[in-house]
């Protein structure tokens, strides 16, 4: 018998939920700096300040988790998902960090 498709390899979807996460909460950091850089209302400052601290604390929470994923099974490290999910949200993002 001839094989016609090769097995590929399937990443776990709580993963790949993870890094498009991640990438959302980039964008959302890069946005809420460049609106704190040219703020200048007392108010929206604090507003924003909050929002970049925010961000910060969920970015380090993702990358934390991505991590374990990856040292439980290093395969999932691989350059072609970790490619993949950026190329297809890089779009969104503002300034990418």
């Amino acid at each position: 018998m001839i094989k016609l498709f090769s097995k590929t390899q399937k990443t776990d979807p709580q993963y790949t939920l993870l890094l498009k996460d991640l990438y959302k909460t980039r964008s959302e950091l890069a946005s809420a700096y460049s609106n704190l850089e040219y703020m200048t209302d007392p108010d929206l400052i604090d507003y924003y300040i909050y929002q970049v601290k925010a961000a910060q604390m969920r970015h380090k929470f993702l990358l934390t988790k991505v991590k374990q994923f990856e040292d439980a099974d290093p395969r999932l490290a691989s350059s072609s998902n970790y490619d993949s999910l950026a190329e297809g949200t890089a779009k969104d993002a503002v300034v990418q960090i």
